[in-house]
């Protein structure tokens, strides 16, 4: 049978494929899933249950209903800092990966490139790809921060597109607003769109996060993409959002259109209690995942096999393997085997991920902690061997 060719040019999500394998598996310390291990909160749940009982098991309107746009307009005003209008500015998407995908749709025409800094999230290069573009991998700094510099020399007549993450997936970097200034400064300097992924702008423990959007002059040249799915602890509900031009939201509801139709009802009206939580819930999950991140750096620090600073932001730690001379994704599956803990390949990120390993603490910390002494061990045991 023959497939499409953008289809065979991507391959399956190397997180999704550790999480496929040991999903089934009570006796495996599952440390690859960037999923809170939190409940959706009870009034969230609530308002969904209400909304059912109310009779929201339709069609809703391919943009979203009124009032969560403008849940979401105001959201942005207040704590990113970007003005947009609620009836042209604004779209629900399914989950944060569907903005990015639609975004990438809309924006891409056959061959254009679009620069990721790297190690970077899997799904970029497979959609840049589906969407017909080049994914061109450039290299972060040492820190794992956004590297203008790098950006500037990657710049070719195909380029189109240049996405920012931070917080990031997967190293947990928190780039300062500077550099993030600088990098889309030389993306609207050059006519280019900037795909912004703040997915996850709650979880930053040191730094501030900070939104390219929010400048006047970059705001016509920035697709901000958000989820709720992280902060909230609704990763199964799927529902996300991105805010941009007027005209881009125009072409992206398009695409939604023809392949999702809309986002659940029922679903929209519980992100509209959602976007109403106090802020006393996050700091509580702040706190919780600071202590998390805290315990697994002090312990996997004493192992001589890794190398990492430790990281500002997101729930991820993505450390350099030394004196490790097997390739991530073999190593990964070894320790899946032998020690009973998954984490994911670095080269599940781009060319540059690999020689990394990227660790979740989002889970108890009793887990985190186990399977950090249980990696120090084996890290160091293969070493020897």
């Amino acid at each position: 049978m023959l497939f499409s060719e953008r289809v065979l040019s991507i391959e399956e999500s190397g997180i999704r494929a550790i999480f496929n394998l040991v999903a089934r598996s009570k006796d495996i310390i599952n440390l690859s899933i960037g999923e809170p291990d939190l409940d959706t909160p009870v009034s969230i749940k609530d308002a969904a249950k209400k909304a059912l009982d109310l009779g929201y098991t339709h069609y809703a309107p391919t943009k979203g209903y009124p009032d969560l746009l403008e849940a979401l307009a105001l959201k942005l005003k207040r704590e990113n800092g970007v003005d947009v209008d609620p009836e042209s500015e604004v779209m629900v998407t399914v989950g944060g990966t569907q903005a990015i995908y639609l975004a990438l749709t809309t924006l891409l025409r056959e061959g254009e490139e679009v620069i990721i800094p790297s190690p970077a999230f899997v799904q970029y290069f497979a959609a840049t790809k589906l969407a017909g573009g080049v994914p061109i991998e450039v290299g972060l700094s040492e820190d794992y921060l956004i590297d203008p510099d790098n950006i500037r020399r990657a710049l070719t007549k195909r380029t189109k597109l240049l996405i920012v993450n931070s917080p990031s997936n997967p190293t947990g970097a928190v780039s300062d607003s500077e550099k993030i200034k600088e990098a889309v400064s030389i993306a609207v300097e050059n006519g280019l769109m900037v795909i912004s992924d703040e997915v996850y702008e709650k979880f930053v423990y040191e730094g501030k996060h900070f939104s390219p959007a929010s400048i006047p002059e970059f705001k016509g040249h920035v697709v901000t993409v958000n989820s709720l799915s992280k902060a909230y602890a609704m990763t199964g509900w799927r529902i996300g959002y991105v805010a941009a031009p007027q005209e881009v939201i125009e072409q992206m509801a398009k695409v939604q259109m023809y392949s999702s139709a809309c986002t659940p009802s029922f679903i929209q009206k519980a992100a509209v209690e959602a976007l109403d939580s106090k802020q006393s819930f996050f700091d509580d999950v702040l706190r919780e995942y600071r202590r998390r991140r805290d315990v697994l750096c002090s312990i996997l620090s004493e192992c001589p096999n890794l190398s990492f600073k430790k990281p500002q932001g997101a729930f991820y730690l993505f450390p350099r393997l030394k004196g490790v001379n097997t390739p991530s994704k073999d190593l990964v599956m070894r320790m899946i085997k032998e020690i009973g803990v998954a984490v994911v390949p670095g080269s599940a990120f781009g060319r540059l991920g690999e020689g990394c390993i990227r660790i979740s603490y989002a889970t108890s910390i009793d887990k985190v902690e186990e399977g950090a002494y249980r990696i120090t061990r084996f890290l160091k045991s293969i070493s020897k061997s």
